[in-house]
């Protein structure tokens, strides 16, 4: 007699929903990419797209405002303790995109607040094509805006 082990029981996993189809056990996995059409569960309509690229424009502006009034701060006239100023600038860039990705607007527009970001993203088919455009002309128009402010403060 041969004892064989008895079937592993079957655990729903998280993710979509999995159906049979006539050609095999799973339906066909959506093309990604930047070819790729628009998905079922791509999130909100381009409706939306206008607050998120607003929100994206916004921090970008702070961030790059900040930025270079951190480093106008520690490259200023004062020449001592020189060594210890790339780590201070390091961690507050560090502290400013943490605290911008968990913010809020952050959330709302997923805090990419770089076009070559954006771009790496929609590359890697896990942004959608047609929120490229804005969420590029809403970095570029926030970070010279946020330099300009800078500039006159």
């Amino acid at each position: 007699m041969t004892l064989t082990p008895a079937p592993e029981p079957v655990v729903p996993r998280p993710g979509p929903e999995v159906r049979p189809t006539a050609i095999g056990p799973r339906s066909p996995e959506p093309p990604h990419g930047p070819d790729a059409g628009p998905h079922p569960d791509a999130g909100p309509g381009p409706g939306a797209v206008l607050p998120r690229a607003v929100c994206e424009a916004a921090l970008t502006a702070l961030l790059l405002f900040l930025i270079v009034t951190a480093v106008r701060w520690l490259v200023g006239p004062d020449p001592g303790a020189a060594a210890a100023r790339p780590a201070v600038l390091g961690c507050v860039v560090g502290t400013l995109l943490t605290l911008f990705m968990l913010s809020p607007p952050g959330r709302c527009s997923g805090a990419h607040l770089n076009p070559a970001v954006t771009l790496a993203l929609w590359r890697l088919g896990v942004f959608p094509g047609r929120e490229v455009v804005p969420y590029t002309v809403a970095q570029l128009a926030g970070s010279v805006f946020g330099v300009w402010c800078a500039g006159l403060v």
